[in-house]
């Protein structure tokens, strides 16, 4: 049988939040998607990518989107390292890392298959980006040399996260190990957080996890893959355009 209730003033306004804060959400969405698109593909027209430079542009595209998502005033590491002349780096690469803001460092990553799919192999790829951020598969000190470069950079002006503020090598290796930031494109992000739940469940401590950890622990590790603003398709969308546009 119906119910003959109304809903009260007070059920109404909180329906009617709901909807004005998921419509919100999804204008915010839509123009962070936006802004994404716009520098990546400004990147692309900035560093005159052509067919023979093809295999930069998904980097150079998916790093600008990127650190439109990445927080306050980021900035490109390799860009910074070499208009700042910052000392201690092999020419112009910054290693490990890309991205530096006042909220995250992070490094970004797209891989797909030729048919353009998030298959088995593109995972597991991504899987290994994340594991290297951790340290497994490095030479002894490589984390504590991630810290070293990023205290490096911070010394000359780049934006760092509050919890490397006044770091040692030290603590700057130990927070990249467990709060830096993986950036992937966005339809990539929650069937590579899947696969990683299911790592992070059977060898915990390879996340630095005790034994059984709890939901929360679980999802502050997979809350490190992160969005880049772009899809895989519109990011190959783009490039596929400038391709075909060069030189016209």
């Amino acid at each position: 049988m119906a119910s003959d209730r109304q809903p009260t003033n007070d059920q109404s306004k909180s329906v009617a939040n709901a909807a004005s804060h998921d419509q919100g959400q999804s204008n915010v969405d839509q123009l962070s998607s936006m802004m994404a698109y716009e520098a990546a593909q400004q990147a692309l027209a900035d560093n005159d990518i052509c067919a023979e430079h093809a295999a930069y542009a998904r980097r150079y595209a998916s790093e600008a989107a990127a650190r439109t998502v990445a927080g306050e005033n980021a900035v490109d590491l390799d860009s910074f390292i070499r208009e700042n002349d910052v000392a201690g780096f092999k020419g112009d690469n910054y290693p490990t890392y890309d991205i530096a803001s006042r909220t995250e460092v992070a490094s970004v990553k797209t891989h797909w298959n030729v048919k353009g799919e998030l298959n088995a192999g593109a995972i597991a790829a991504y899987k290994r980006d994340f594991a290297k951020m951790r340290g497994w598969g490095r030479n002894p000190g490589a984390l504590e040399a991630d810290g070293a470069s990023i205290i490096a950079a911070h010394e000359m002006g780049a934006p760092i996260p509050e919890g490397l503020n006044n770091a040692t090598v030290e603590e700057a290796a130990t927070y990249l190990q467990n709060e830096a930031i993986l950036r992937i494109p966005d339809d990539h992000v929650e069937p590579v957080r899947r696969e990683l739940e299911k790592d992070i469940l059977t060898f915990p401590s390879n996340y630095q996890l005790p034994e059984n950890p709890s939901p929360q622990q679980v999802e502050k590790v997979l809350h490190r893959i992160q969005k880049i603003g772009l899809t895989s398709g519109e990011l190959q969308k783009l490039i596929d355009e400038r391709m075909s546009s060069y030189g016209k």
